[in-house]
């Protein structure tokens, strides 16, 4: 129910529809308004108290006076916005964020321009949890994110000027019988807000003495944290330092959370609040007002969180020692299979890991018939390709050391099968006229050069029998000069064939070419510059990127020469005999008869494997990227293969501690498989991914940013931010699919 003052000093009358639009479509009403919105400051406040006025708020027994006293409340607040630029847009934005509100959809009951035609008002259903008018008010301004609020509104008995009725943009006609009482009859806190505003200013002696020991409490201390930095970090968490305009309401709101950690103390809360810019007596005013509202039995979730983060963040200082250690050991080496072992006991520190991983296709040749099932199902060779990136003389030709240690069988056979292809050829050119042509001995050659022609490559391969080539190219320049043109496009093919062993091809009516389809198994070590790399593998989106191992040596520039320690000949002898064994075990008997595959079960890797890959896709949809997704799959998979032969060099021993050290090998190198690919290809990975033709360039985390509830204005504008044109949409329903979030609400969502 609405109450109507013809005049100021009138009696209370009721306000049924029809006298309401009999007034508001008055000539009277109309013409007077028009004075108004074209007079002066001055000039229009004599104007209004001419307008007949009503109280949206409350309703009076019709004869009674206009006082909070005689008030009956209607469960109706209003909320005025002044100095409005535009108020119709300002009207829509409001009316679109409250559409999408949980709490406030649906509760407007009208809106109209103010006499000044520079204002607007509205006039909305109170919230049962919101006792008072004041607590409605700034619920509605937080929730909506509005700024610009009149604080002299609170009181039951607050009149509003009538306007004409085109001054109205929206009405709900159940407004003149509506009454549900939700607002205290007692309102306390509006009466004494409205007589803070017209009270004198507070003793300027007392408020410089409570500004003198404002800056003293401040240096206090709440749960070891300074009372100073949560209200700083508070400040910043609500939107930073309010302009001229919104400071009541963010001093206001302030002051409703900071009141939980001073014990409701009006003077420790005076001394906790910013000023903003307003009179002390002002703040002063807002500390009594907001110790007035209505308590819950907890400390607002936002400064609970903050203080949370800095309790922790103090313990992370107060432990820096015990962290430094907990980061070394992060950084740490895994415990390594023999082989690795030895050659990572002599490296220098700077190349350790690039030897663990120079040691990959090496040793992955040595076992080429060794497999296990991956996470899938699917079965998996030791097939790897792995670059060693490095400035010039910076020292990668450690790399030749290895293979040269390792593959000394493989040597002596190719060696051997290239001494019976000599004596074919030489057969071959003295009986070139002959009838009767030698018959071409099945050698097999498996140490080939990196820039192999297509056509031998595939008759190597065909030839081996599904053993791994190998192919060691210490300058990858050397490759990409003789892989230019269409060569390359087929190399390329070649080599992500070669990564899942998949069946390449070609078939020509030529003699002069080599015509096969062979299932490609084909371990590759090179070496490069970092610009030589970049231009070997330029295009990111072939697919060939994410399967490739990549390792940086330290830039030696300024540094001593790195120096390697001597490999003990116990060492040499154990690496020798130990890749010999692997390699005549693994692959071929001393007749040459190729052995049955040797499988391993690595299910408890697998286990492992899962959790890892699991925590990243988290990640990746935490933080919208794209490129982590796709890098983490296969980085998991040369993980796996690595642990493959990690298992086989400890001799598969069934017991807890080795398959510890395997699974930790494992992540090992899946994780700096990863980390290089993403540092790497990341960014330009991320902009393939292209939604409106903008570009999806910035990785900062947008899960982790959000609060505990949130909508997905909050995503969008978090996704505007970091520069990502994804729909916040897609965003949210990946992040719902995987149980990270649960929607509460019409746009509105909290955190699992």
């Amino acid at each position: 129910m609405i109450t109507l003052f013809q005049t100021l000093q009138s009696d209370a009358e009721n306000l049924t529809r029809e006298v309401f639009e009999r007034l508001t479509n008055s000539a009277e009403i109309t013409d007077l308004a028009e004075k108004i919105g074209n007079a002066d400051k001055e000039t229009r406040g004599k104007l209004k108290k001419m307008l007949p006025a009503v109280t949206w708020q409350a309703h009076f027994d019709v004869g009674s006076h206009r006082s909070n006293d005689n008030a009956h409340p209607n469960g109706l607040f209003m909320l005025d916005f002044d100095h409005i630029e535009n108020p119709f847009s300002f009207y829509n934005n409001i009316l679109r964020k409250i559409r999408e509100n949980e709490i406030w959809n649906g509760s407007l009951m009208a809106a109209h321009l103010t006499p000044s035609r520079q204002g607007l008002r509205l006039v909305v259903k109170a919230d049962k949890r919101f006792k008072t008018i004041a607590d409605n008010q700034h619920a509605f301004v937080q929730e909506n994110q509005l700024s610009g609020l009149d604080e002299c509104t609170k009181d039951l008995a607050r009149l509003s000027f009538l306007v004409p009725f085109t001054y109205f943009y929206y009405l709900d006609y159940n407004i003149f019988t509506y009454e549900e009482n939700c607002i205290e009859k007692d309102c306390k806190e509006s009466a004494e807000s409205v007589a803070a505003d017209n009270a004198e200013p507070l003793d300027e002696r007392k408020l410089k003495g409570l500004e003198k020991k404002r800056a003293e409490f401040l240096e206090k201390e709440f749960k070891g944290i300074k009372y100073g930095i949560i209200v700083d970090n508070l400040v910043q968490a609500t939107g930073g330092e309010p302009v001229e305009g919104e400071r009541n309401v963010r001093l206001y709101d302030l002051a409703r959370q900071l009141r939980y950690i001073v014990d409701f103390d009006e003077d420790k809360l005076f001394c906790l609040l910013p000023s903003f810019g307003l009179p002390l007596n002002e703040v002063k005013s807002v500390a009594s007002s907001a110790l007035k509202g209505q308590r819950t039995g907890k400390t607002p979730y936002k400064l609970w969180k903050i203080i949370e983060n800095l309790k922790k963040m103090n313990e992370q200082a107060n432990e820096s020692e015990e962290i430094e250690t907990v980061a070394e050991e992060e950084a740490s080496l895994p415990v390594l299979p023999p082989v690795f072992k030895e050659f990572v006991n002599i490296a220098p520190e700077s190349f350790k890991v690039p030897t663990i991983m120079a040691l990959l296709p090496i040793i992955g040749t040595l076992c080429s018939r060794l497999r296990a099932n991956y996470i899938d199902g699917e079965t998996h060779s030791p097939s790897f390709m792995v670059v060693i990136e490095a400035p010039q003389a910076s020292g990668k030709s450690f790399t030749r050391k290895l293979e040269n240690l390792c593959m000394q069988r493989i040597h002596s056979l190719d060696e051997s099968a290239h001494i019976k292809e000599q004596a074919y050829q030489e057969l071959l050119r003295q009986k070139k006229n002959s009838k009767e042509q030698p018959e071409e001995p099945q050698v097999i050659i498996r140490n080939i050069p990196a820039s192999v022609s297509i056509a031998k490559l595939l008759k190597r391969l065909d030839r081996a029998n599904g053993l791994h080539l190998f192919s060691f190219c210490e300058e990858i320049d050397t490759l990409t000069k003789s892989n230019k043109s269409g060569a390359w496009s087929q190399k390329s093919d070649i080599y992500r064939n070669a990564f899942d062993n998949a069946v390449y091809g070609q078939d020509y009516m030529s003699d002069i070419s080599y015509s096969a389809s062979v299932p490609v198994f084909y371990n590759l070590l090179l070496c490069g510059t970092p610009h030589a790399i970049t231009r070997f593998f330029s295009d990111p989106e072939d697919g060939l990127v994410s399967r490739v191992v990549f390792c940086q040596l330290e830039d030696q520039f300024g540094a001593e020469m790195p120096k390697w320690k001597k490999l003990p000949k116990k060492s040499i002898e154990k690496i020798t005999n130990l890749c010999r064994s692997l390699d005549e075990r693994c692959n071929i008997s001393k007749n040459e008869i190729i052995m049955n595959e040797h499988h391993i079960d690595l299910s408890f890797v697998n286990k492992k494997l899962s959790k890892w890959l699991d925590a990243k896709r988290l990640e990746a949809l935490k933080n919208d990227d794209y490129a982590l997704d796709i890098f983490r799959r296969r980085a998991s998979v040369i993980g796996f293969r690595a642990a493959m032969l990690a298992y086989y060099l400890w001799d598969e021993k069934d017991n807890k501690n080795i398959k510890n050290s395997v699974c930790d090998f494992a992540l090992f190198v899946a994780n700096s498989v990863l980390m290089q690919q993403v540092y790497r290809y990341g960014e330009k990975m991320q902009s393939l991914r292209i939604f409106n033709n903008d570009k999806v360039v910035n990785h900062d985390s947008i899960f982790s940013t959000l609060e505990e509830y949130f909508t997905s204005y909050d995503v969008s504008a978090l996704l505007a931010k970091s520069k990502r044109a994804t729909p916040a949409r897609v965003v949210i329903s990946k992040w719902k699919k995987v149980g990270l979030i649960d929607k509460i609400g019409k746009n509105k969502f909290k955190k699992l």
